[in-house]
């Protein structure tokens, strides 16, 4: 199933796809423990402003929902649910964001990096 042995941009977007559900996320739950923060981080979910691009959504539980009215809602934290996007998986823009945000000027990057030991400058 390598993705860039596909015959077109189409079935390697597909077989992109699939390796996610059923090779990468299987795999990242495993090495992070179920630790879906952790995932969120590695898949870049939380630079992500927009929800439809981020992978793992994450959402308050309310634990007077949940528990009921007689809940004391101060001795405990609110529950975080997470959940798969299946619409982020099939957006080729949330892929492309794994990588990094969309304007990295925004986090102080340059098109130019330091080389410390030799004191030059290299592009990017």
């Amino acid at each position: 199933m390598p993705v860039m042995e596909a015959s077109s941009e189409e079935e390697q977007f597909n077989r992109l796809r699939d390796a996610f559900r059923t090779k990468i996320f299987p795999l990242l739950e495993e090495y992070f423990f179920e630790d879906w923060e952790k995932i969120r981080l590695v898949l870049g979910d939380n630079q992500k402003k927009e929800e439809r691009l981020q992978f793992v959504i994450r959402s308050r539980v309310s634990a007077t929902e949940l528990f009921g009215a007689g809940y004391d809602s101060d001795s405990m934290d609110e529950p975080t649910d997470y959940r798969i996007n299946e619409a982020a998986l099939d957006n080729p823009e949330a892929y492309r964001r794994i990588t990094g945000p969309l304007n990295p000027g925004s986090f102080g990057l340059t098109d130019s990096v330091t080389d410390d030991s030799a004191g030059t400058e290299s592009a990017l």
